[in-house]
């Protein structure tokens, strides 16, 4: 999972790039770009990487991104009889720095609009009381044309700015790789556990896959995800068994913790209470109640 530098060309019609996208899966593809970018998720689910940022995204996720942190959606592989393949759709939006000048920017009344842009560095999922409104500008921004984009736009970023109940993704010190070598090593890493998720693999014998002792291994890994190999690829596993929690809400808990890969309850529900700061149980009855609600209100 090597993030690539995209280069992203508007057309001569607008200053921005708007995309609403339908296709089979999300590919996996680590990439990163100067500009900034809102994604909005209408159909699809999966793992969401920002930066060392690990979760699970569903349907109605909204992120914002600042400019060059690395990122991808990454549905799951349909690799055993309990998966499906995962249809998605959602709408991207990107823009420049320089969209609406730097004079405009430097306006007093911009003030909260810079500060919000310049903190957005690690990436933020958009909450709050500020979700609605966003999530219908970057709606009607989808099909809107010309001058009404960038309206649409400054209401998104003016919302975002007095919106106290974003939550960051990327950790204050994550980087990016700068070493090309250490990049493609941590490709071939994230690719393989990506593909065997499911299989005990212990940090000797990714150590051994990557061709370094297993006390280099540990400090180089820690230094790029920002994370432990176990934390990191226990987070994995956990969004697995989010999906399936969701997706098969008469299979048993146990089943489905033994069937991601973990071979003790009690540290499948120690790394899930740590990760998502709730009990397996409580995050299934969570998800059933906002699925009744969201069929109710249809």
């Amino acid at each position: 999972m090597k993030p690539i530098l995209e280069t992203i060309s508007t057309n001569f019609e607008s200053t921005l790039i708007i995309k609403t996208i339908n296709k089979v899966r999300f590919g996996a593809r680590w990439h990163y770009h100067p500009e900034y970018e809102i994604v909005y998720i209408i159909e699809g689910s999966g793992t969401r990487f920002v930066g060392d940022h690990i979760d699970f995204f569903t349907p109605g996720d909204l992120i914002f991104l600042g400019p060059h942190i690395p990122h991808c959606w990454a549905s799951h592989e349909a690799n055993h009889k309990y998966q499906q393949a995962n249809e998605v759709s959602y709408i991207v939006i990107q823009f420049g720095s320089e969209c609406m000048g730097q004079a405009f920017m430097n306006l007093p009344d911009m003030q909260k609009a810079k500060q919000f842009l310049q903190s957005s560095r690690r990436g933020y999922q958009i909450m709050g009381e500020s979700y609605d409104i966003i999530k219908k500008c970057v709606l009607q921004i989808a099909n809107a044309q010309g001058i009404e984009r960038l309206i649409l736009l400054l209401q998104i970023i003016a919302s975002l700015s007095t919106n106290t109940e974003q939550i960051p993704l990327a950790s204050e010190h994550y980087h990016i790789p700068l070493n090309n070598h250490q990049s493609d090593r941590i490709s071939m890493i994230c690719d393989y556990l990506m593909a065997h998720i499911h299989e005990p693999i212990t940090q000797p014998q990714i150590a051994n896959l990557a061709g370094m002792t297993p006390t280099s291994f540990s400090r180089f890994f820690k230094q790029i995800t920002g994370k432990t190999f176990t934390n990191f690829f226990a987070a994995l596993r956990i969004n697995e068994v989010c999906k399936q929690l969701r997706e098969q809400p008469d299979r048993a808990i146990t089943d489905i913790a033994f069937a991601c890969g973990f071979d003790s309850l009690t540290t499948f529900n120690r790394q899930f209470q740590s990760i998502k700061k709730i009990a397996p149980r409580k995050y299934r009855q969570l998800y059933k109640s906002i699925d009744v609600v969201s069929t109710d209100t249809k």
